[in-house]
């Protein structure tokens, strides 16, 4: 439905060719931000277990869960 609606409302020349180009960097940039997000994330993560391992001596019984994380966080 969508290839349709492209084909008979939006005609291929250089203004959409240039539009696909700008949507192409847009994409790229988001998931190159959307990378940077996850790695501070994990980062943070590792974080909060190593201070959680050396406040109490000892092991945790089992590895917490991201949603527990950021409920403590609240």
């Amino acid at each position: 439905m969508l290839y349709r609606h492209l084909n008979t409302e939006h005609t291929l020349d250089d203004r959409s060719t240039a539009q696909a180009r700008v949507q192409m960097q847009v994409v790229s940039q988001l998931e190159l931000q959307l990378q940077k997000e996850r790695d501070r994330l994990q980062a943070m993560m590792h974080h909060l277990h190593m201070s959680k391992q050396q406040a109490s001596p000892e092991p945790p019984k089992s590895e917490p869960s991201v949603s527990s994380y950021i409920l403590e966080s609240n």
